[in-house]
């Protein structure tokens, strides 16, 4: 800038000033990372990566939420910023992140952005089946996988336990929080022994939770027990049965008669008294029960026949007390529902009751 004065008398005088640069365009700010959605955790951080772009550059601030993060010194144009960030000492939650330039006119450049702190790790938990189950069937598995920031989730199962837990299959996945709830159900089982049933879930922060539940696949059937029995009094009929086997696997039995269960609960013991049976044929079989609820083939089939009520015989004709003479007909009924045999007509003298005399016998009712 160049200053010059004069007065009437033609004096003069001027002022020439030092030089300078005009600057009124503020810093060019951007981020190139992080993206939209980005999370950060201990375990999973992010870069932070922008650029300033002024040739009269001042100072350079990083700030997340009101924090200031980091001020690069500023070495050259553009000035290019990269700074890793954990969350470490932030709470759980979404921050702004500002990128601010000043330059030396004092015009400032800011670019904005948004990332998430997710330092807290998901909830993984199973509640059925209980550790060490004896498995051996469609069996529902209940459980919890949740995180606010939830990923993903993936159930395995896998035989052996601890340190040798192989061939690991997953079963079911989602990436959907779910609490307490039915996750699946086992199906294709391994082969009998140990096994791992493994809960992963992993949220958006790179947090993983894992939790492991013993299990014991128990899947084949044992054999079948041999089944005795046989009628006692009128109408009861005792059964037993033996079973060979290994009897750590056994928690009871199954009785059928008519191919219908008759006991609620296994039975513990190895006989039962089936009693009060009315007049009928009857066929049983027994099964045994594993600790998984495999049941076994039935045993051999017992026939019994009940027959506890006796033939019906009724004299109609004389009547008690009668008197008669000469030829008399004797009327009656002698008839049984099944198994009927034949029937007696006799008499004797009431002085004489031990003798009889038998007037007809016949097999027709």
């Amino acid at each position: 800038i160049r200053v010059q004065a004069g007065d009437e008398a033609e004096n003069t005088m001027q002022f020439v000033s030092a030089e300078f640069e005009l600057d009124s365009k503020a810093p060019v700010v951007s981020f190139t990372n992080p993206v939209a959605g980005t999370f950060v955790s201990r375990v999973s951080p992010a870069d932070i990566v922008g650029q300033v772009d002024d040739l009269n550059l001042l100072n350079v601030e990083l700030k997340i939420g009101d924090v200031s993060a980091f001020k690069p010194q500023v070495t050259g144009n553009p000035l290019a910023l990269s700074f890793k960030f954990d969350g470490a000492a932030t709470p759980d939650g979404s921050y702004a992140i500002q990128l601010i330039g000043t330059d030396k006119a004092g015009n400032i450049g800011t670019a904005r952005g948004v990332i998430h702190v997710d330092n807290t790790p998901p909830t993984a938990l199973i509640s059925s089946p209980a550790p060490h189950t004896a498995i051996g069937s469609m069996v529902p598995i209940i459980g919890t996988a949740s995180d606010d920031n939830i990923e993903a989730w993936k159930l395995e199962l896998g035989s052996g336990v601890g340190d040798g837990v192989e061939s690991l299959t997953v079963i079911a996945r989602g990436t959907d929080s779910i609490r307490n709830a039915e996750m699946t159900q086992l199906v294709g089982l391994p082969p009998d022994g140990p096994a791992t049933l493994r809960l992963s879930v992993l949220d958006k922060g790179g947090n993983v939770s894992t939790v492991d539940v013993p299990l014991q696949i128990d899947a084949t059937p044992p054999v079948a027990p041999v089944l005795a029995g046989q009628r006692e009094q009128r109408n009861d009929v005792r059964l037993s049965w033996i079973w060979q086997g290994d009897s750590s696997r056994i928690v009871g039995y199954n009785l059928y008669r008519n191919d219908v269960k008759i006991n609620a609960k296994p039975l513990a013991t190895l006989q039962y008294l089936d009693s009060g049976l009315n007049d009928g044929s009857y066929a049983y079989a027994v099964t045994a029960i594993s600790r998984s609820g495999v049941e076994s083939e039935r045993s051999n089939v017992i026939n019994i026949d009940i027959k506890a009520t006796g033939p019906f015989v009724q004299i109609t004709k004389p009547v008690a007390g009668a008197y008669v003479g000469g030829v008399v007909s004797i009327e009656g009924s002698a008839y049984a529902v099944t198994n009927f045999r034949s029937y007696q007509v006799a008499i004797s003298a009431l002085t004489d009751p031990l003798n009889w005399t038998v007037l007809r016998s016949s097999a027709v009712q």
